[in-house]
């Protein structure tokens, strides 16, 4: 099988000792390529208790990881909704997260935040707290609004609508430059954004330029009272075109395709490379290797081929992630509730590391094996117990990083939910022991490479919006 161009995403980041480790290959066997640079630091605030074992990964598989069942828990106890929690919304994690700060600070990381709401919302002052917050942080932010085409040399603001369309064009421009610069690591849009036609140019930036892409609109109390943002606005707006516009703001709710953790370009390229050196450490063992023989469209042997410069020049999969909730443009059941839940509101924008147990290499599928922690799990939404029940929440966590041709991403879920019931059967194949973990044979063309101590990928809880 030949590679798909429709390859999914995944999320990887090695400890130190990696390097080491895959330098010697298989006990007593030849040595493998050189790792790239890939020691990042861990927090301590995003890793589990370290596994230390192949065995006790098995054990923590077939284990909940919480006190009940995702399944027999109502589901407004696990989204609840803004307004039965809290008077008071939550902060945005991004500029007050101080674990967060520091990831944004970080390099390769990228976000675009794309401000929503009525004139006189509060989008200009949450503007220039994000601005004050991260820029204290040592985070390089920008920002285009179309509000900066009607700023005058001597320092005064002249808005004349006759101009909105020059003004709307100078600010495309504006992120353009900001996406483009090597040193940008935020960029704020702060316009209205009503209508998706008015907020996608920014989207397809977001996507050329591989940043992580949030929708906010501001939490004050009045966004949605017309009377109110009468009073506030400065463009001089008539009363009763800022109600119709609420009203049309209220009516045009805006979800993404899927939330889940996200990765940055930088950081997917390098754990791309590092999915094929484990791969080709992994054919090393005899009886994969084996079977593997003779036949070179076999999808591991397809993607270990490649070499190291095809793949950072490949564009197909450019940012990992791990789905949280696949909404299918808000139309699946409970999208709306998850959208508005409190969890997902101070989640947003906010850095997660996901601890990766290994890689799994099917003949449709190699991906890489997640555990979620319990603050991940409070995210998650998806039915791994509907046709196996009795499998702890997050079994089917994983990371795509490339499908056989023809197959879609989803499978990656369906292998890593395979996986999970095989190991729950407590019967693997022990293959071979090797420099990066245990290699496991599950079923015929089914292996897993456990490794002897979970690694930590730097992550930002998002959504994917389509630029179409």
């Amino acid at each position: 099988m030949a590679l798909s161009s429709k390859s999914s995403k995944s999320d990887f980041i090695p400890e130190a000792g990696d390097q080491q480790q895959l330098d010697h290959g298989l006990k007593g066997g030849p040595a493998v390529a050189e790792l790239p640079n890939l020691a990042y630091p861990l927090t301590s605030a995003s890793i589990s208790p370290q596994v230390n074992s192949a065995w006790s990964y098995r054990d923590a598989l077939a284990k909940p990881r919480l006190p009940i069942s995702v399944s027999t828990v109502p589901e407004k106890s696990i989204l609840p909704s803004l307004t039965n929690v809290s008077k008071e919304p939550p902060d945005f994690a991004f500029i007050s997260d101080p674990d967060t700060l520091d990831y944004l600070a970080g390099v390769g990381s990228k976000l675009m935040i794309i401000l929503r709401g009525v004139s006189g919302s509060g989008k200009s002052t949450l503007c220039v707290r994000i601005k004050k917050e991260l820029t204290e942080a040592k985070v390089q932010v920008d920002v285009a609004s179309a509000d900066h085409f009607f700023n005058q040399p001597d320092g005064t603001y002249r808005f004349n609508p006759a101009l909105l369309q020059q003004a709307h064009e100078a600010c495309q421009r504006d992120c353009e430059r900001f996406c483009a610069a090597e040193e940008s690591r935020v960029v704020v849009v702060d316009n209205t954004n009503i209508f998706e036609w008015e907020f996608r140019p920014y989207i397809q930036l977001a996507h050329r330029y591989h940043f992580v892409t949030l929708l906010i609109e501001p939490r004050t109390a009045w966004r949605y009272d017309w009377r109110q943002l009468a009073k506030r606005s400065t463009h001089g707006v008539q009363a009763s075109v800022i109600e119709s516009k609420v009203e049309k703001l209220k009516r045009n709710v805006v979800i993404p395709v899927y939330y889940g953790f996200m990765v940055s370009a930088d950081d997917s390229g390098k754990l791309r490379l590092l999915a094929a050196k484990l791969a080709r450490t992994m054919l090393q063992v005899d009886e994969l290797s084996q079977a593997a023989d003779g036949e070179a469209d076999l999808l591991v042997n397809e993607f270990a081929k490649r070499s190291d410069d095809e793949l950072v020049a490949w564009k197909e999969s450019d940012q990992f992630h791990c789905t949280a909730f696949y909404t299918a443009f808000g139309k699946r059941l409970g999208a709306s509730e998850y959208d508005k839940s409190v969890v997902v509101q101070q989640n947003l924008g906010k850095h997660h590391g996901l601890e990766v147990l290994g890689l799994l290499v099917t003949p449709q599928t190699i991906s890489f094996h997640v555990r979620l922690n319990e603050g991940q799990l409070r995210l998650w939404k998806q039915e791994e117990n509907v046709k196996t029940p009795g499998l702890p929440p997050g079994s089917r966590a994983h990371l795509t990083v490339v499908t056989a041709k023809g197959i879609e991403a989803v499978q990656a879920g369906h292998d890593t939910l395979k996986l999970a019931e095989l190991t729950a059967l407590g019967k693997p194949q022990v293959t071979s022991s090797i420099a990066a973990g245990t290699v496991f044979k599950y079923a015929e063309d089914f292996w897993y490479l456990a490794r002897d101590k979970p690694m930590v990928v730097d992550t930002v809880f998002g959504g994917f919006y389509s630029s179409r």
